[in-house]
């Protein structure tokens, strides 16, 4: 890093960790936001994500809250959608 930040100057470099996984080892769960148009109306609704790791094929889900019971709902409907349920699942911040 320090040869790197030499040989470019003041651009500022940022260590990254690649995450890579086996098939069906890690999912990754996060909420976030879109406003969408429900019967005429705008309204703000809430995205259970999930990403397998391996593949990084998402799966999203949209919700009117962020409560426990949406949570587990959006575990049980990406696991059959995905057809099967991962060795871990990882949570970026989550407050559910």
């Amino acid at each position: 890093m320090a040869r790197l930040r030499r040989e470019l100057g003041t651009v500022e470099l940022k260590p990254v960790l690649m995450l890579a996984a086996d098939p069906g080892e890690v999912a990754q769960a996060d909420w976030d936001k879109a406003k969408v148009i429900l019967n005429g109306v705008q309204v703000k609704v809430h995205l259970f994500r999930m990403r397998l790791r391996s593949s990084g094929v998402p799966f999203v889900w949209a919700t009117m809250h962020e409560r426990m019971e949406a949570f587990l709902e959006g575990h049980v409907r990406a696991f059959e959608w995905f057809s099967g349920v991962s060795k871990k699942v990882m949570y970026d911040n989550a407050t559910t």
